[in-house]
């Protein structure tokens, strides 16, 4: 398929694709509701396509379509959002960069049997960086629903144990809006900055928050840094 995505300031973001038959290209799905969006990308998690975008909200959403879904063929054919979270950035551009590959660590060993069921994963993983207004970047990396698991359990207990600047609560800053009914059944991104907290606290902090997640110190600090170089601009 040749797939072309297209995002618009008011007209929101648009996947179409060219038939080859007719010679002309065909609107397969957009977003029906109104998304201003500045910066759109692609993003690949083994033979998983989504979409990526970033709108006047200062919000990152991470979009699918897939025909089997009641919710895609409601109406016309329209893109849900399946993750998203509140940057607080306005976002100016983003690239789809593979994603390196890693060799096996003691993390895959966390469930043997489980992974040796599912067997190797097929296709390739991406990294979206972005790049906001305000000078700043960020990446976008996909992980399997394991570590997902344990990066947001992690962070809950951060946030709820580990005194913040100004007394902020940083999940709750990144569910800004998430109340809205586009965002009813979106999944929240695991926040990476408030997961690299982990490393700045002292040995005495890190035994007691890994042990409120049953995990260890070194299981939680190669998880951050496998996540950090799978990441990395060094591809």
């Amino acid at each position: 398929k040749k797939f072309i995505l297209v995002g618009d300031y008011y007209r929101g973001m648009h996947l179409v694709v060219w038939d080859d038959y007719m010679r002309l290209l065909v609107n397969v799905a957009r977003d029906p509701g109104v998304n201003e969006v500045y910066s759109i990308e692609y993003a690949c998690d083994g033979d998983a396509l989504g979409f990526v975008a970033c709108n006047s909200e200062q919000r990152l959403q991470v979009m699918h379509f897939n025909p089997r879904d009641e919710g895609s063929l409601k109406g016309q054919r329209r893109l849900l959002v399946i993750a998203d979270t509140h940057l607080g950035r306005r976002v100016s551009d983003m690239r789809l960069l593979r994603a390196r590959t890693l060799p096996q660590s003691t993390l895959a060993s966390l469930h043997p049997n489980k992974r040796k069921r599912e067997g190797p994963r097929r296709g390739t993983r991406s990294v979206t960086l972005g790049s906001t207004l305000e000078g700043g970047y960020f990446a976008l990396r996909a992980v399997d629903d394991l570590i997902y698991k344990r990066l947001t359990a992690i962070t809950k207990t951060i946030s709820a144990k580990v005194c913040q600047n100004a007394g902020i609560n940083p999940l709750a800053a990144r569910q800004e809006g998430a109340t809205s009914q586009r965002y009813v059944n979106s999944t929240t991104i695991a926040d990476g900055d408030l997961f690299a907290q982990y490393l700045y606290l002292d040995a005495e902090t890190q035994h007691s928050l890994a042990d409120r997640v049953g995990s260890s110190p070194e299981v939680i600090i190669e998880l951050l840094l496998e996540i950090q170089l799978s990441a990395s601009l060094a591809i």
